[in-house]
């Protein structure tokens, strides 16, 4: 699984069910959760007739429950959450009554679908599902739950069931093979990059350069914000116009705002929050580098998108990271090191890192723009509903 990418045999148009654990919501969005399964989706629709059922269940909230039906740049979504006060999912038969009205309900309107494309959690609904229609299932993977080793004994009993019944697990870190064999789950692997809209995130020839590093994240624990703000503060030193920008929200942004604001002086960095891609992609094409010093990574989609604007990165070997920032392509430490962080940093600032930003621009763009990954879902979806190797299709496209 290690890299390998189908291609397009340029064929029939599939019916396709995406049904996600993760999905922006239609409105009010402040974080970036499930935007990269957006992508996915979009990037398969070019493709396939896709439409996306979401079933979000343990929301807190005083409504009971709340169904929307919209079209997410042309393709349909029935969005349903059921609320409770406690931020658990309803009981287990209330649940499953409430999942097989929506099931019927998106059948009814869109019909049998030829493959249901699940996502991580979401398996454990979306399997019987397709059971249920008689239809082939494909999972995707993005949880770095498995990186981590995250997995409840109970999660991993459900997917030790379901996993080895999808046609294919689409992994987003090329390694993800060894950490579902570390719980001995089995299944059909195979790598599925996150993708980028190319109309939004590209460079932009002749701006003029700010003297601020970026990062953009949820402030997670992996992404290891404290070591950018330590490295930051040893930075200042030789650099004091240097500016920090630290975008995103998340569980995490409250306790490094206030680290910041402790170890930097101000008007040294800002916490804009949530911003939009497209202004998130002006921000990147602005800026002296990107800094992205993670210690668990299954792909890195903020990262991509920070190459894919011509804006030199700073990164680790870490999980998926190999595979989208490759060796000449941005400046590599070890999670953790501060003194390196710091070093590299330095080296964005000053324009001395030796990295062809164009050149890098255009590889991401090859691999990861939205039409190539396209190909490669609808590929892996062709390959899901004939039963056979995608393997075949790519030397069924090296033939034509």
């Amino acid at each position: 699984m290690r890299g390998r990418i189908p291609q397009d045999d340029g064929g029939r148009r599939l019916r396709v069910l995406f049904i996600p654990e993760w999905y922006p919501p239609r409105e009010g969005q402040q974080t970036v959760s499930g935007a990269f399964v957006r992508e996915h989706v979009l990037a398969a629709s070019l493709h396939d007739d896709v439409s996306v059922l979401l079933f979000r269940t343990g929301e807190r909230g005083k409504r009971a429950v709340r169904l929307e039906e919209y079209a997410d740049s042309g393709v349909e979504i029935i969005d349903f959450t059921a609320f409770s006060p406690e931020a658990r999912p309803p009981r287990t038969l209330k649940r499953r009554l409430m999942w097989l009205w929506l099931l019927a309900r998106a059948i009814g309107r869109w019909g049998r679908p030829d493959l249901i494309h699940c996502q991580d959690k979401s398996v454990f609904h979306a399997a019987p599902a397709a059971r249920l229609l008689g239809v082939p299932y494909v999972m995707s993977s993005h949880w770095t739950g498995f990186m981590r080793r995250d997995v409840t004994p109970e999660e991993v009993q459900g997917f030790r069931r379901l996993v080895p019944g999808a046609a294919l697990v689409l992994c987003s870190n090329a390694y993800a093979r060894e950490d579902f064999e570390h719980y001995g789950i089995q299944g059909r692997f195979e790598w599925l990059p996150n993708s980028f809209d190319p109309d939004v995130f590209h460079p932009v020839s002749g701006l003029p350069k700010t003297e601020n590093l970026v990062h953009v994240s949820g402030f997670t624990d992996q992404k290891r914000a404290p070591d950018i703000l330590r490295a930051f503060a040893i930075v200042l030193r030789s650099r004091p116009s240097a500016r920090l920008l630290m975008v995103g929200n998340g569980i995490g942004r409250a306790a490094t705002e206030d680290l910041a604001s402790r170890l930097l002086p101000p008007g040294s960095f800002e916490f804009p929050g949530f911003v939009p891609k497209t202004e998130i992609a002006d921000i990147l094409r602005r800026c002296r580098g990107f800094v992205f010093p993670s210690s668990a990574e299954t792909f890195g989609c903020a990262l991509m998108e920070a190459m894919a604007c011509g804006c030199p990165v700073l990164t680790t070997r870490v999980g998926g990271i190999p595979h989208v920032a490759r060796e000449g392509e941005g400046i590599f430490v070890e999670a953790g090191d501060i003194g390196a962080i710091a070093e590299g940093m330095i080296a964005l600032l000053d324009g001395t890192h030796g990295l062809d930003t164009d050149a890098v621009a255009r590889s991401v763009l090859e691999r990861f723009g939205r039409p190539a990954v396209g190909r490669i879902i609808h590929c892996y979806h062709l390959a899901a509903v004939s039963g056979s190797n995608p393997e075949n299709h790519r030397k069924l496209t090296a033939s034509n």
